[in-house]
């Protein structure tokens, strides 16, 4: 069976590696609570062609601040994205 979820969590050392990524291209949900994430990595996230089938994503307990959540929001990729967890920033 295809995997169709992923967990990374704690990966601030590698973030922006990690979130463009060509293998996100092939899984639909992405866990990475407490992952070190800050708004600079969420932006390229957001810009990233691989992620065009994320469905859903957590982002928990992170750094991320109200521009993060707007580069989610506007991303021309991110359009499948119907669930975003995002408690503790």
């Amino acid at each position: 069976y295809p995997i169709q979820c992923v967990e990374i969590p704690n990966m601030a050392p590698d973030a922006r590696a990690v979130l463009t990524s060509s293998h996100l291209k092939m899984i639909s949900a992405l866990s990475v609570n407490r992952g070190g994430i800050t708004d600079e990595d969420l932006k390229a996230f957001s810009q990233s062609p691989f992620v065009q089938n994320l469905w859903w994503v957590d982002l928990s307990d992170n750094q991320i601040s109200q521009e993060g959540v707007t580069a989610l929001i506007t991303s021309p990729y991110l359009r499948k994205l119907g669930y975003v967890w995002l408690e503790g920033n």
